[in-house]
């Protein structure tokens, strides 16, 4: 009995497997050993790949007839060796099978076509969706289970290489996540649907519950109802500012329950009507314009002022005024000109009366703000009356040259008398006053007053009364903490009065 080399030939419709005498072929293989030589010519479109693969010699098997194993018949209409015992339509070994529809063409970078393919020693690339190999069981071959399911291409199906297990795709993050009415999930997490606010895990309320003209001054449109914004009460029909505070009668429980107050940004909902191109403002949800103004109000209920409202014609002018800029994408600009992107006259106002911030949401761009201490100075002018925030794709802007209080106290400090929370603190600390005499000159002490320890102080900057503000002074104590009172002594001041004081005590909350 001869020894042979099996020859694969995969032909433009079917592939062969024929088994070559050594002395058939020595002619073109001295010796059929442990080598393996590959031939490639023209295959389908001028192209015909010709493995030789003269590592895989055997015995011939007995009973062989017209080079075919045992149990199978050549058939010379079909041109291949079928199974006896079955006139099932196999596509063959090197068949392109009838879902074979990636090819070659398609980088699976699920499957593991370079692996050895159950008895058909797959030459392709690690990766390379080839295309050979048939569903069916080859006669004389074991199934092809050299190619696994596709799960390196967003779900795709391996539709180049048979014997694979259909691809379901990806786990569908909200699978087995209830909301609550008028409400969707996206990503795992529930929000309630466009022109809709409230608990998207319970219930979500029209917006236009609270009527076509939106709610009255003090007022925001909560859960389908127009209920007191931070720092108003209640009064009648409608709802009233509170009177500024002293800082010096509340309770460190009181301070504590203001400060947590502020929502949680990340679970306010952006958008009421998301923008559909870059000159779309967009409408801010509710709930997103009145958590940062319930921020900014806090700031100020904490120092001793009264709380700002907001109007319609001033959320115009900041969302005109935040749209440009993400369309525009560059530097802050206080004063458009008429060809910058997405420009409007609202735009224009809303810049030029605004604080602004980019690469932050509304609610951040305050901490932005407390840090600058000319914005500061702006946030928490005891006259400003109303305000809004305009924000879109990461540029901020807050309306605040509107004014209107009258400046009454005698100063006002920032961290304030009384109890302060320590986190509320960012940057420096600030003293603003029409009738402290503030001056460039003026000396700062600070004095831990459990050891009566004096601190090291860095007086900064003095900025004098303008635009309806009062005259500022910045400076830095060293070393404070929180569960101390402080005494801060301010001296040489221009006046009757040479000498002022306050106590601070911060409290973690």
């Amino acid at each position: 009995m001869g020894r042979g080399c099996v020859l694969l030939y995969p032909g433009s419709t079917y592939g062969r497997a024929l088994f070559f005498e050594e002395e058939i072929h020595d002619h073109f293989i001295e010796a059929c050993s442990n080598t393996m030589r590959l031939s490639m010519a023209a295959n389908r479109v001028g192209l015909i790949l010709l493995f030789v693969l003269c590592g895989a010699c055997f015995s011939e098997p007995e009973g062989d007839v017209d080079g075919c194993p045992a149990g199978t018949t050549f058939d010379a209409d079909s041109d291949r060796c079928i199974d006896d015992q079955s006139s099932s339509d196999d596509a063959g070994f090197g068949q392109t099978d009838a879902n074979n529809s990636g090819s070659s063409i398609h980088d699976d970078t699920g499957s593991v076509a370079g692996s050895d393919d159950a008895g058909s020693n797959n030459f392709g690339p690690s990766g390379d969706d080839v295309g050979t190999g048939g569903n069916d069981d080859d006669t004389g071959q074991q199934p092809d289970t050299g190619a696994t399911t596709d799960t390196g291409s967003n779900g795709d199906t391996d539709s180049g290489s048979g014997g694979g297990e259909e691809d379901t795709g990806p786990t569908d993050p909200c699978d087995g996540v209830t909301c609550g009415s008028n409400a969707h999930c996206d990503n795992g997490t529930c929000y309630c649907n466009d022109n809709y606010q409230g608990d998207p895990e319970q219930e979500c309320f029209s917006v236009s519950s609270c009527g076509t003209d939106g709610c009255d001054d003090g007022q925001w449109c909560d859960s389908g109802q127009c209920v007191c914004k931070w720092g108003f009460t209640a009064s009648g029909t409608g709802c009233e500012r509170d009177a500024a505070p002293d800082p010096t009668q509340r309770s460190e429980a009181e301070v504590c329950s203001a400060w947590n107050d502020i929502p949680d940004s990340f679970g306010l909902q952006t958008w009421q009507d998301e923008p559909q191109d870059q000159c779309d403002w967009g409408v801010l949800h509710p709930e997103y314009h009145n958590g940062a103004m319930t921020k900014l109000n806090v700031y100020r209920w904490l120092i001793g002022m009264e709380a700002a409202d907001s109007s319609q014609a001033m959320r115009d002018a900041t969302q005109a005024c935040a749209t440009f800029h993400a369309a525009e994408g560059g530097a802050l600009d206080h004063y458009p000109s008429e060809d910058t992107t997405c420009y409007t006259p609202e735009g224009y106002d809303g810049a030029a009366s605004s604080n602004l911030a980019g690469g932050s949401s509304a609610m951040s761009a305050i901490d932005l703000w407390l840090s600058s201490l000319g914005h500061r100075r702006w946030m928490l002018n005891p006259t400003l009356q109303n305000t809004a925030f305009g924000s879109h794709s990461g540029y901020v802007c807050l309306y605040v040259t509107q004014t209107g209080f009258t400046d009454t106290a005698d100063f006002y400090a920032y961290p304030s008398p009384g109890y302060f929370p320590r986190s509320a603190i960012v940057g420096q600390w600030m003293v603003t006053s029409s009738s402290w005499g503030l001056n460039d000159n003026v000396d700062v002490e600070v004095t831990r007053v459990s050891d009566n320890e004096s601190l090291t102080v860095q007086v900064g900057t003095y900025y004098w009364a303008d635009m309806s503000r009062p005259a500022s002074l910045v400076f830095q104590p060293a070393g404070v903490t929180s569960g101390e009172t402080y005494e801060v002594r301010l001296s040489n001041l221009t006046g009757s009065q040479d000498e002022r004081s306050y106590e601070v005590t911060l409290v973690d909350c």
